[in-house]
């Protein structure tokens, strides 16, 4: 009886760990740059994204020796008004909801402005649906794209082509 008992509780243990464990799934991501609208390189990266239960972290990263910078971005499943890049709180500026195919899906705009730093600062367009977007640096008139499917090329055209200023950076 104490055998099964002990097998038992094993049981309900391993189960409760397997239901708490993360997700996690790793993608293919064309990293391009471009300067003042002049598409200058791409090259692939991967976008590794783990699921947890308070939040869920999109990290860019490859395996190669290019020094390009690659962001992490943590965002909270009970609020989008605040997301984490490279462990930096940026607040949102502005958002979007285009249609395509009928559905409808969310683009946020945040800001990246570390404290008594100069000249780091740009904006950044975020998807719950497909992760990093574009992050621009505006004022240099340089901005980079992270497309991983035909979803995310959509909403990059969406917001490229947007005509109410969302694609505009407002540097404050």
């Amino acid at each position: 009886m104490n055998r099964l008992l002990t097998y038992l509780i094993l049981i309900i243990v391993a189960s409760a760990a397997v239901g708490c464990q993360d997700d996690s799934e790793e993608i293919d991501v064309e990293l391009c740059f471009f300067d003042n609208l002049e598409l200058k390189e791409c090259y692939n990266i991967n976008l590794k994204i783990d699921t947890n239960e308070n939040s869920v972290v999109y990290e860019y990263f490859d395996d190669t020796e290019n020094k390009e910078y690659k962001p992490t971005i943590d965002r909270l499943t009970n609020t989008d008004s605040i997301i984490a890049c490279d462990y930096l709180y940026c607040s949102i500026t502005d958002y979007r909801d285009y249609i395509i195919d009928n559905k409808s899906y969310r683009v946020n705009k945040y800001f990246y402005d570390e404290e008594f730093s100069v000249d780091e600062e740009y904006e950044f367009f975020f998807s719950d649906s497909v992760g990093l977007l574009i992050s621009s640096g505006g004022v240099w008139g340089r901005h980079t794209t992270y497309s991983s499917n035909k979803l995310s090329e959509l909403l990059i055209i969406s917001i490229k082509e947007d005509s109410t200023g969302f694609w505009l950076l407002n540097i404050y």
